[in-house]
């Protein structure tokens, strides 16, 4: 019994708080970096994200006139070989069939 309660007690001496560790610490904290050469990667990294940014922001506001310039395209080319009909009617001029 004695040697147990002397095991028992070496091990609460022996415990230690894990919120106090120096590692458990520095995993909550970032050290701040001063060197010239993380600022230039961060700085690079940043103008990255902002022009892709800038880019799909136009190409999402110019969606609308991408889709109408396709159509007008593939209208222009099925016209242009003979094939089918356009996908939107329009009223075209055709010097034949006037009178």
């Amino acid at each position: 019994m004695r040697l147990q309660t002397k095991v028992i007690a070496i091990k609460e001496r022996l415990k230690v708080d894990l919120n106090k560790l120096a590692s458990t610490q520095r995993k909550l904290n970032s050290v701040p970096d001063n060197r010239s050469s993380a600022k230039a990667v961060g700085l690079v990294g940043m103008i990255f994200l902002v022009l892709i940014l800038l880019f799909f922001a136009i190409f999402v506001f110019d969606i609308g006139n991408i889709i109408r310039d396709l159509k007008t395209l593939r209208d222009n080319l099925r016209q242009g070989c003979g094939c089918a009909k356009t996908s939107s009617p329009q009223a075209r001029f055709d010097p034949s069939s006037s009178v």
